[in-house]
């Protein structure tokens, strides 16, 4: 049996890392042999582990098949720096640290100086020339993943059926970046879209052996298939990882100590503009300290973020509500993410000019919490049909406070949740993607 690569270009972000192990186990499940490629092989074969996965099929490798130079593991360390420093901004010190937080403060303010001038010295002339950087410097250069495709196809030789690329909009969409993508033996491939277009654009569908799109909305697996009846589209239910940690985490107990009866309102994930902090925040000071308590999980993209967004973080690092808690640090674990979640009474979900789908759903219908979002949305929608939470307004805090409130007083929704549980379940995923696969499959061996 030929073997199936599923490439994911992007590591330690939660969302994305969990699928690749979902979708790999899925597959594996299904019969399917596999080769998983990624940034964090380590990290991936510990989460396939905590699922009891099968290794039986799977081969897992690195994206870089070769040690990492300096420069990258200078910018390594300095991420790691960074991180660090922007999660000790929103805890107390403790006794024993090596710094206290003002003067970490100081020491991440010197790193950064000392990063932008590094950082100009090592871009040369370009740094004048590209005034305008083109959309290419905020997107991932797809001739990296053409060049590990081609070693594993010479690697594996006729032994590879075809490529998932699990994150396909994370590449520059504009042709000059695809117009000398050629995989060897003119392997089919398809990639999972998370953030889709309006209109299929992107220059990769130009290419001949670009089978077709994975999609977490409906509709827009419709429109896509009505602008383009030769390719292959599917409609992937937004399913999510529900396991819990065998024993407390600190954190879980740190929590469950600082609301002391409170109810918990929950918003985590990465934190970027679209998490509308600025209005999260403002809720946070109009809630009833005695009634509510609000969790903050993830680490903060400071490069993602509204000015008002930081503007409030601010604020509130000057000065602390009582009622918050901020942990802005990744959790790798997703069952310590599932953890939090489970202690909580609401997911928060009043994202900022959010169309898509997001795994909140599945995780507020699994765990049996109510979730508010965004009205006029796709995830409203969603919520609007299942009936497990309210939809509000994006940018008023007082209808947020309000729809809060509301959700303490609607009707048993234990029957919601399961019918919201049937329908994006892991085993329809299973079956829509497997099919898919072997359509794209298919559709290139009758070319030949």
């Amino acid at each position: 049996m030929k073997q199936l690569i599923v490439f994911n270009p992007i590591s330690n972000e939660g969302h994305l890392d969990s699928w690749h192990a979902m979708f790999i186990d899925l597959l594996l499940q299904a019969g399917c042999s596999v080769i998983a490629v990624t940034n964090d092989p380590k990290g991936l074969e510990q989460k396939l582990a905590q699922k009891k996965c099968s290794m039986k099929g799977l081969t897992v490798l690195g994206i870089e098949n070769k040690p990492l130079s300096l420069r990258s593991r200078l910018r390594q360390l300095w991420q790691r720096w960074n991180a660090y420093c922007d999660a000790r901004r929103f805890q107390q010190s403790q006794k024993g640290e090596l710094l206290p937080l003002w003067l970490l403060k100081v020491v991440q303010r010197i790193f950064e100086l000392l990063h932008q001038i590094y950082s100009g010295k090592n871009s040369g002339p370009q740094a004048v020339i590209m005034s305008n950087p083109p959309s290419s410097a905020t997107h991932l250069d797809p001739q990296l993943f053409c060049h590990r495709v081609n070693q594993l196809i010479e690697q594996y030789p006729d032994n590879i059926a075809g490529v998932l690329n699990m994150y396909v909009d994370a590449y520059s969409p504009d042709l000059t970046s695809w117009r000398n993508f050629s995989l060897k033996d003119n392997l089919p491939w398809m990639g999972l879209c998370i953030t889709p277009r309006t209109e299929p654009v992107e220059a990769y569908y130009q290419l001949q052996n670009y089978k077709g799109t994975l999609f977490l909305d409906e509709a827009v697996r419709l429109q896509y298939q009505q602008r383009m009846p030769g390719r292959n589209f599917e409609f992937l239910p937004d399913i999510t990882e529900t396991a819990l940690p065998e024993k407390a985490s600190a954190l879980a107990e740190q929590i469950k100590r600082r609301a002391r009866g409170r109810k918990i309102v929950f918003l985590g994930g990465s934190i970027g503009k679209q998490k509308n902090l600025a209005r999260w925040l403002e809720l946070v000071a109009l809630a009833d300290a005695d009634k509510w308590f609000f969790v903050q999980i993830g680490r903060i993209n400071k490069n993602n973020l509204m000015t008002e967004d930081d503007e409030a973080l601010s604020r509130v690092q000057a000065q602390f509500p009582e009622n918050l808690l901020i942990w802005s640090e990744y959790l790798p674990d997703e069952r310590s993410f599932n953890e939090i979640i489970f202690l909580s009474d609401v997911i928060y979900a009043v994202y900022r000019d959010f169309g898509r789908s997001s795994n909140m759903l599945s995780k507020a219908a699994y765990f049996e919490k109510t979730i508010l979002v965004t009205e006029d949305t796709l995830m409203a929608t969603r919520v609007q049909q299942y009936g497990i939470g309210l939809a509000v307004k994006q940018d008023d805090p007082r209808s947020m406070l309000k729809g809060l409130e509301a959700l303490e007083h609607l009707p048993d929704l234990a029957n919601n949740f399961e019918a919201y549980r049937q329908d994006v379940s892991p085993r329809a995923v299973q079956d829509r993607l497997v099919s898919f696969i072997q359509k794209c499959i298919t559709a290139e061996a009758n070319q030949k």
